[in-house]
């Protein structure tokens, strides 16, 4: 492939720097449009969603020892939050036939230690949900859905997020909404929010967030389709930097304006962005059902597909990669544990015509794969 097209793809334009730059009151319409959406009025907006696993857990009181129950396969800063918030993360195993928390498998850890389960739908995949809340109430335990992945997602015509005790749902750079960061708390009951308030500690006030404005004026051209293969490794070098050094801020700082107005422009048209990439999803199952093996999907759910996960072998991974071709991995999994290299992700921000044309591709390189 002459090219090298984006994994990731922020979708700021030019014209949306004016709305991102001196949009009023952003905050508080940003506020008003999620609890429309949701239709629900306990929603707390913070600095991350690793940020919001913290508070949730403190508003518990967790004492030493008590126990969370997560999927192995999981970003490692979920683990971090929930020691941050003085608990011990559990490591349940994940479904065969996709990237969600295994019920049985979570059952069996049941303790009386354990304090609450999360619950990610992974890649916005939804997990069965169905099955965990009634885990959680019959075993006196709180859930919270991990929603990171998985804005707009649907379980039975409802959104998830409104089915447990709490969910988390983040406005980061390689998110659904794919803004320059923040995230929201979804909570059911209005005295676990007035409680979470009072534990939320007074966050340092930010400086003038100048490395967020020269993110977010320069995405329009280094995420071109055209001219990323100039810029591909600078970013990538430049990501994995990022995460490290912001780390410590996303649990402790609190959220810039420039997020706010990014992630508020962004979100208005969410629906019509995720309408786009759930399309593109349905090229790929389509053009791809007779190379690669897909996730299982719950039926009567509709995912909100981040990317689009495919099982298949490293070798195939590595081939696709070194022609550059845009696939790629999370680092995700287990601390100490070999990462599962049996899946990969595919890009869904693109137009039907680019899908098709990865797609093609994809079949063409694995075809001269097996002829050597």
């Amino acid at each position: 492939m002459l090219f090298k097209l984006p994994f990731y793809n922020q979708k700021i334009k030019i014209g949306d720097l004016p709305n991102c730059l001196f949009v009023g009151w952003a905050k508080e319409k940003l506020l008003k449009f999620l609890q429309n959406y949701f239709g629900n009025e306990n929603i707390l907006i913070l600095k991350s969603g690793r940020q919001g696993v913290k508070v949730i857990l403190e508003s518990l009181d967790l004492k030493k020892g008590d126990e969370v129950i997560i999927p192995s396969f999981i970003c490692p800063v979920l683990i971090d939050a929930i020691q941050r918030a003085g608990g011990k993360p559990i490591f349940s195993e994940i479904e065969k036939q996709g990237f969600n928390l295994e019920i049985e498998a979570a059952k069996k850890l049941i303790s009386p230690r354990t304090r609450a389960i999360i619950l990610p739908h992974l890649f916005g995949i939804p997990a069965k949900l169905d099955e965990f809340v009634k885990l959680a109430k019959e075993s006196n335990l709180i859930l919270i859905e991990d929603c990171a992945h998985a804005l707009g997602a649907k379980y039975r015509g409802r959104l998830v997020g409104t089915f447990a005790d709490f969910a988390i749902f983040t406005f980061g750079f390689s998110k659904n909404v794919g803004g320059l960061g923040g995230g929201f708390i979804l909570l059911k009951n209005r005295p676990d929010m007035e409680k979470i308030k009072k534990n939320i500690s007074q966050n340092r006030k930010r400086s003038f967030p100048l490395k967020q404005y020269l993110e977010l004026f320069l995405a329009p051209l280094v995420f071109n389709k055209y001219l990323y293969f100039l810029f591909a490794n600078l970013v990538e070098r430049y990501g994995k930097l990022r995460q490290r050094r912001e780390s410590e801020w996303e649990f402790s700082d609190s959220l810039s304006s420039l997020e706010v107005k990014v992630a508020l422009q962004k979100i208005r048209r969410y629906e019509k962005d995720k309408e786009k990439r759930n399309k593109a999803a349905i090229i790929y199952q389509r053009e791809l059902k007779e190379t690669f093996r897909f996730p299982e999907i719950i039926p009567n759910t509709q995912p909100a597909y981040l990317f689009f996960p495919v099982f298949a072998q490293n070798d195939v991974f590595e081939t696709l990669k070194k022609n550059n071709l845009p696939v790629q991995r999370v680092e995700f999994g287990k601390p100490g544990e070999r990462l599962p290299d049996n899946y990969f992700l595919l890009p869904l921000d693109y137009s039907a015509r680019d899908i098709e044309r990865i797609c093609r591709l994809i079949k063409k390189e694995l075809s001269k794969k097996e002829k050597v």
